[in-house]
């Protein structure tokens, strides 16, 4: 085995098949939501639906078992992260705003400086 994905938490529309299948197998194309935050640039989403991913990787060169977060927005676009702090933040706002028309709000993510690690940021979000 070189490389298993597993869905292990699913949220926002509900995806059949079809759309794990796309999400598991497409992660190279799915934008960086590191890249697309860095240099004090914001990403504003509407999500339509996500996935948390459990990847067990035998090639990588760290972590042989990571979790990574996949958000499909309402125009198709997915986007990607491991950031820990993202994935709780991310959750706990999915929670808040279960139920809500996806129409009616987003989600605003960014980077900030940690306070844990000095010349470090950490990616997070907001609802918007």
């Amino acid at each position: 085995m070189a490389l298993k994905t597993t869905v292990i938490e699913a949220g926002g529309k509900e995806l059949g098949k079809k759309e794990i299948a796309i999400i598991k197998t497409s992660l190279q194309s799915c934008i960086d939501i590191n890249q697309a935050t860095a240099d004090g640039n914001t990403l504003a989403i509407s999500v339509l639906s996500y996935a948390v991913l459990e990847i067990e990787n035998d090639r990588s060169k760290g972590e042989k078992v990571y979790k990574k977060i996949v958000i499909i927005d309402t125009d198709g676009k997915m986007y990607i992260t491991g950031s820990p702090s993202f994935i709780e933040n991310f959750s706990a706002i999915m929670e808040a705003m279960e139920g809500e028309d996806p129409d009616t709000w987003g989600i605003e993510i960014f980077q900030m400086p940690s306070n844990t690690y000095k010349g470090k940021n950490f990616i997070t979000c907001k609802v918007v």
